[in-house]
């Protein structure tokens, strides 16, 4: 096994048990591949990183389909990206292919099984027109020859000879690269059914040389701001996940007890009535509270401090932390709050005295979620500081804090 192979099979492994930091070593290794892929088939830097998240996820989601003893990450990437961004660009101007695609899908892992770098010719000019054309425009070949004005079959005959010379071997890469005009693509994808689909060595090929001109595409630097999203998309979008599932329990929970209770309570009454709705309006609130503290956790400009101590029995925190949209603290292990006292939370500033973000109670299992909406001015803050407070509308933070974090402590 190659170098290169087995820093993918170690890779895959930590990815299939959802190991931490398994997808930020993954886009660190191929996250620049892919985006100056995407960008050169789109030409949109925002739009190029939609779509390189979705890449990714989509890998993540299909990990346990890799073989890790033959499989190579890299080429699989740049196929579920090549797929994913020529879709776009068809979808956009309504050239979307109609009809069945699953005779070759380049977001398949099987396609790259013992993935061996084919040989690119030097292509001449017109060559290297129809090529690029078909495998980073999604261009057809009859769009092709209209744009650049010439016959078809002189277009057909380029797209041979830069493919190799052998025509079967051009189809199947134009097929792939989703370049044939009907009735030739219903007919290729026929003949790719008959040849076991992703098992033949033809699709198999093809799917390397698509991936290989992929690799050679220039790398783009890649915004920060990508990789904190793309971690996201399965870190902190996993926990968000969690915590809405979490609320929606409770208050849907919360919604069935209060109906069950006004039922046995008085029965069809108008008073019972009123309750119950006063109950169903509170319980609809929460839930769109929740998914606003979902759009702020998976926000690319929300930044993450995390307190996690070594002793299990210390409090941990989970800080978020959006300039317009607010800060959202999800807390743990924390005593549970006495009569008259209450947790607060206080931005501290490097000049000038703190500043309050709310207050707040534990419950029985030690839990809190502390929501405190912005604006907020971030701009001279230099920690972030937890209290126990008597006074509900506390003026500054009594020392000790019991918890403090500093602004610099950012999980990406």
């Amino acid at each position: 096994m190659s170098p290169e192979r087995g820093v993918d099979a170690v890779l895959a492994g930590r990815i299939r048990r959802r190991e931490t930091g398994a997808m930020r070593d993954l886009f660190a290794l191929y996250g620049a591949p892919v985006y100056s892929l995407i960008v050169r088939i789109v030409r949109d830097p925002a739009i190029a990183g939609d779509l390189t998240v979705e890449t990714f996820l989509r890998v993540w989601n299909r990990i346990q389909a890799f073989d890790p003893g033959r499989g190579a990450l890299q080429p699989w990437l740049l196929g579920a990206a090549r797929e994913r961004a020529v879709d776009f660009e068809r979808s956009i101007d309504g050239r979307l292919i109609s009809g069945p695609t699953d005779a070759a899908d380049l977001a398949n892992p099987a396609l790259y099984r013992d993935f061996d770098p084919p040989a690119i010719p030097d292509w001449s000019a017109k060559e290297q027109g129809v090529a690029e054309g078909a495998c980073f425009e999604g261009l057809t070949q009859s769009q092709i020859a209209e744009r650049h004005g010439e016959p078809l079959t002189a277009v057909r005959a380029w797209a041979r000879s830069a493919f190799g010379g052998n025509p079967e071997r051009a189809a199947v890469i134009l097929y792939l690269a989703g370049a044939l005009d009907d009735p030739e693509r219903s007919e290729i994808r026929a003949q790719i059914l008959a040849a076991g689909g992703a098992d033949s060595s033809e699709v198999r090929e093809a799917a390397a040389f698509l991936a290989e001109l992929g690799r050679r595409v220039p790398l783009l630097a890649v915004p920060p701001s990508l990789r904190r999203r793309v971690v996201r998309s399965t870190g902190s979008a996993g926990r968000a996940r969690w915590i809405l599932a979490a609320i929606l329990l409770l208050v849907f929970g919360g919604l069935v007890a209060a109906l069950a209770s006004e039922r046995s309570r008085a029965g069809s009454t108008r008073r019972s009535f009123l309750q119950t709705v006063d109950a169903l309006n509170l319980r609809t609130r929460q839930v769109a509270r929740a998914h606003a503290w979902i759009e702020l956790m998976n926000d690319p400009e929300t930044s993450l401090r995390v307190v996690d101590p070594a002793m299990p029995e210390e409090p941990r925190v989970r800080i978020f932390a959006h300039q317009d949209q607010g800060l959202l603290v999800l807390l743990s292990n924390l005593p549970p709050s006495k009569p008259g006292e209450r947790y607060h939370l206080w931005v501290m500033r490097r000049n000038g005295a703190p500043l309050p973000a709310g207050s707040f109670v534990a419950g029985p299992d030690g839990t809190a979620i502390h929501f405190s909406p912005g604006p907020l001015d971030l701009s001279g803050a230099r920690a972030f500081e937890v209290t126990v407070e008597e006074a509900r509308d506390a003026r500054s933070p009594t020392p000790p804090p019991l918890v403090s974090i500093s602004t610099s402590e950012t999980a990406h």
